[in-house]
C-alpha cells in the first residue's frame, strides 16, 4: 500500500512540482516535474516504479493514497493496471475545515463517518451525517465543500476494501 502526492515547488525560481511516494514512514520515491498533467506524472511516478521493478520485477502494489488529482490517479493506473485507488479522507474534510476553522461539532461529525468500521457502515454513517448537515443551516461555501465530500462517498469507502491501506496521505 503506497501514498502519493505532489507539493508546489519553487524550482530555481520556476513552478515546478515534487511527486513523492511513502509507505511506512519512509520515502519511496520523488522526483521534480515542471507540470501535474498526466503525462509528466506518469514519468516522475515512473521512476519509483522502474526502481521497485528493478527490485522485484512483478511488482504491483495494492493501493495508493491520492489527494483526488485525477492526473496523479490515472499515472497510477498507468504504471500499475489494477492499483486501488484510495482517496485521502484528510483532504476532503480539510477543504470543509478551512472554509469555518471554529465549527468544531461539524470538524467531530465528519471524523466519525471516517471512524467507520467497514464500507457499509462509512456510508450508513456518512447518510447520518448528511441529515445531521441538512437539519442545520450554513454558509453557502460550507454547503459547497461538504456536499464535495458526501458526493464522493463512493471514492472514500474504497479503503474500507483495502485492509491495511493509507486512508489519509499523511505519510506523504
Amino acid at each position: 500500500h503506497l501514498a502519493a502526492d505532489e507539493h508546489h515547488a519553487d524550482w530555481v525560481g520556476e513552478k515546478g512540482y515534487v511527486a513523492m511516494t511513502a509507505a511506512k514512514g519512509c520515502i519511496l520515491g520523488i522526483n521534480l516535474t515542471d507540470e501535474a498533467d498526466e503525462a509528466h506524472l506518469s514519468v516522475a511516478y515512473g521512476v519509483f516504479a522502474q526502481e521497485a521493478k528493478d527490485l522485484k520485477a512483478d511488482y504491483q502494489p495494492k493501493s495508493v493514497n491520492t489527494d483526488g488529482w485525477w492526473a496523479t490517479q490515472n499515472a497510477f493506473v498507468r504504471l500499475f493496471p489494477g492499483i486501488a485507488i484510495v482517496l485521502c479522507f484528510l483532504h476532503g474534510f480539510l477543504k470543509v475545515r478551512d472554509r469555518c476553522f471554529k465549527e468544531y461539532e461539524l470538524h467531530k461529525k465528519i471524523w466519525q463517518v471516517y471512524d467507520a468500521i467497514s464500507g457499509a457502515d462509512f456510508r450508513k454513517r456518512m447518510e447520518e451525517f448528511k441529515t445531521w448537515f441538512s437539519a442545520r443551516t450554513w454558509k453557502a461555501y460550507v454547503v459547497e465543500m461538504t456536499s464535495k465530500l458526501w458526493k464522493r462517498t463512493e471514492e472514500y469507502s474504497v479503503a474500507y476494501d483495502q485492509p491495511g491501506c493509507y486512508r489519509t496521505s499523511n505519510q506523504i
